[in-house]
């Protein structure tokens, strides 16, 4: 039973690491990753899904892709939305929409230059993982407590061999 409990200590530690270490590189590879926090995309994206994208070459896109861009208002975090109709002109601008039925074409053209990706995966709840993340609290949990739980293992099979040392380890004969 305690090797199961190490076992499966170590995968949850690799895990994270490997999680975080994939969230904070995805930057260097070109990728952008996003969390839905609303419903407009729903049910192909539900809120908390993680949506990766990668900057596309704006006049390649079409409609039906769904990217995700700065919305025009300033301060307002990035939308993901479908794009439903793309402008003639150079650079192209884009009318877009959520999925949700109850969704309107957006009141705004996203002009070329606000797009940030075009998607090219999504994961779903893993995006309320990515948003914990990238706060402390979670990078401190994400690097620090893997770290610990690694040290603690390697504490434990380190002292379980010395007592194992000691007790087979003849006594000295006393003079």
């Amino acid at each position: 039973m305690k090797k199961i409990a190490e076992v499966t200590t170590i995968v949850v530690a690799v895990l994270l690491i490997v999680t975080t270490s994939l969230i904070y590189l995805s930057a260097r590879m070109g990728f952008q990753v996003n969390t839905v926090i609303s419903d407009s995309m729903s049910p192909t994206l539900s809120v908390g899904t993680m949506v990766v994208s990668r900057a596309p070459d704006v006049a390649n896109l079409k409609v039906g892709d769904v990217i995700v861009f700065k919305p025009v208002t300033v301060g307002e975090k990035p939308i993901v939305h479908r794009i439903v109709e793309v402008s003639n002109t150079n650079p192209p601008t884009f009318k877009t929409k959520g999925d949700n039925v109850t969704q309107t074409v957006d009141p705004w053209v996203v002009p070329a230059a606000n797009v940030i990706g075009k998607m090219e995966f999504n994961s779903p709840v893993a995006g309320y993982i990515n948003s914990f993340f990238r706060t402390k609290a979670g990078l401190i949990i994400a690097l620090i407590l893997p770290a610990l739980i690694l040290v603690v293992i390697l504490f434990k099979s380190f002292w379980r061999e010395l007592v194992k040392y000691i007790r087979n380890t003849p006594a000295k004969a006393s003079k």
